[in-house]
């Protein structure tokens, strides 16, 4: 089995990405109230405009703002973050094997065996190895390299314990 190895520094971009997707597009819940649910409310809006109430019209609202607020909330919370003055993100070694993942910084080292992956996302720049329902692992996918990306999701599929599973997303 190949060994790939990489190393990185978070970024503010990224760690806007790894938030909007947290938020947003995670889970198929997520996508249906940031999505389904305002398309829903706007047809609602040009079929029925005349008979709206004004409870409804707020439902209406909220439905079509929703995803919007939720956004512009991530954004907030991320700048926030970023303007404290003693934020920093440690140079990381990642090194993916058949024993694990290795994660090495100048705080320490660890290695992370397969069977503690909750699940795996794969998206169009980053690849998302949650630990468990909330925290995850970044892979900015520039900087691996696609010969190594696709060396790392084969990792994945032979190594994970059945039941957790690899999802490609957009």
């Amino acid at each position: 089995m190949n060994e790939v190895k990489y190393t990185y520094q978070r970024t503010k971009e990224d760690f806007m990405q790894h938030s909007i997707w947290h938020r947003l597009f995670r889970t198929k819940y997520a996508i249906f109230l940031n999505f389904f649910m305002p398309i829903l409310a706007i047809g609602m809006v040009i079929f029925s405009f005349e008979s709206i109430d004004e409870f409804t019209g707020i439902l209406i609202a909220y439905l079509i703002l929703f995803p919007i607020v939720n956004y512009l909330m991530v954004r907030y919370g991320v700048n926030r973050m970023f303007k404290k003055q003693n934020l920093e993100f440690d140079v990381t070694t990642f090194t993916y094997n058949e024993e694990g993942i290795g994660i090495s910084s100048p705080k320490g080292d660890l290695t992370l065996e397969y069977n503690r992956v909750h699940k795996v996302y794969v998206t169009s720049k980053y690849i998302y190895i949650y630990l468990d329902r909330q925290n995850a692992f970044l892979v900015n996918k520039e900087f691996v390299g696609e010969p190594n990306i696709e060396a790392i999701i084969k990792m994945f599929n032979e190594n994970l314990i059945p039941g957790t599973m690899v999802f490609k997303r957009f």
